[in-house]
């Protein structure tokens, strides 16, 4: 593996012996965030050989990473659907988090053609000192000067946001968003972007109805829970298409009621608990699609048209170059790594006070 030239530094040799990197002296012990148990998140150090990385992975230094409210604080809390379920072997404690970040290529295997030593990427990394990219294999794009640093982090959640388009049976002319979160005010502004021309967004927190509207999105509303009429006054008609993007699973009779004969509603939060559904009246009688939209489903790239991350990707770099999605509303703080763990007890406690955190780790 090909080090990164750097007078003041050593080359490290990983676990196999590959050279894995020139890092300053010293600074072969990195730290990356840990869930070891329900609600035990642990900053721990990690020796950089530990990587072990192969001829066809680089090793990319941290400078920030994303924290995601949504299925971190799954992990964090111990509700997410997989920790129970044996043949859920990724769902597990210890768990690593984080799935977006930026740095540096420092190192990089003999067959890597790229990126190059010395680029910077945005990956699908977590909260860690260092970590592996598989390019040929793995989502990832290189940064330029053209987005700010926070956008290519937000570029992973416009990704997850775009899944609500795959299963639409027709584009619709208008849309509602239950959950003006972070997910939500992505997924919105996504449905505008491909020409949805009613988009309707509401949450029960005037805040973020006003983080909604500061994205561009003109109607979004403030209710009272589980009454959706408000936002559905926004709309010229009833909505061809409902995204629950909230996880909250009592909002499926909600969504499935509100739609439109022989509409869609896509559910892109991931329901936390069961809910009972009255099959024959909200879909069957009424033509319904009950779509799932959860990011799992799709591949890391593919060799047609069809969707994956990678495609996702550059989509949604490109809105977001283009202008058609904003996302500089929803940062809502920069940490340094060390206020990790309260960070996730913060946003447990209260959902409402943080959107977009940011880790910065240089």
């Amino acid at each position: 593996m090909k080090p990164l030239p750097d007078s003041t530094s050593e080359t490290v040799q990983t676990a196999s012996g590959i050279p894995s990197g020139s890092l300053p002296a010293g600074s072969a012990t990195g730290r990356r965030l840990v869930f070891t148990a329900p609600r035990q998140a642990v900053l721990q150090p990690f020796a950089l050989d530990s990587l072990a990385p192969g001829d066809d992975q680089v090793i990319v230094r941290a400078e920030r990473t994303l924290l995601s409210p949504g299925t971190e604080l799954a992990f964090y809390e111990g509700t997410h659907r997989g920790l129970p379920d044996p043949a859920n072997t990724w769902a597990k404690y210890p768990f690593k988090s984080g799935y977006s970040a930026i740095g540096t290529v420092v190192a990089a295997g003999s067959r890597v053609t790229s990126p190059r030593l010395g680029d910077r990427v945005m990956h699908y990394g977590p909260h860690a000192t260092w970590s592996l990219l598989s390019p040929e294999k793995e989502p990832w794009a290189p940064v330029t000067s053209d987005l700010p640093d926070d956008a290519w982090l937000m570029a992973r959640m416009v990704q997850i946001a775009e899944t609500v388009s795959y299963g639409l049976r027709a584009t619709p002319q208008r849309a509602l968003v239950l959950g003006a979160g972070l997910v939500g005010v992505l997924a919105a502004q996504v449905l505008s972007a491909h020409g949805v021309s009613e988009v309707a967004i509401l949450d029960t927190v005037a805040d973020r109805v006003a983080l909604a509207r500061r994205c561009g999105l003109e109607r979004a509303v403030a209710v009272r829970p589980g009454d959706l009429a408000p936002a559905l006054a926004l709309l010229s008609d009833a909505p061809d298409c409902v995204v629950e993007a909230t996880g909250v699973s009592s909002l499926i009779p909600l969504a499935l009621g509100a739609v439109r004969r022989r509409g869609d509603v896509v559910l892109l939060g991931s329901p936390r608990v069961p809910v009972e559904l009255d099959v024959y009246a909200h879909i069957h009688f009424k033509g319904v699609a009950l779509l799932g939209a959860h990011e799992g489903m799709v591949p890391n790239r593919t060799t047609d048209k069809t969707p994956s991350r990678q495609s996702g990707l550059e989509q949604a770099i490109a809105w977001m170059k283009a202008g058609r999605v904003n996302i500089a509303p929803l940062i809502s703080t920069v940490i340094p790594p060390e206020d990790l763990p309260a960070t996730y007890a913060r946003i447990s406690a209260n959902r409402d006070n943080l959107l977009g955190v940011v880790v910065e780790w240089k």
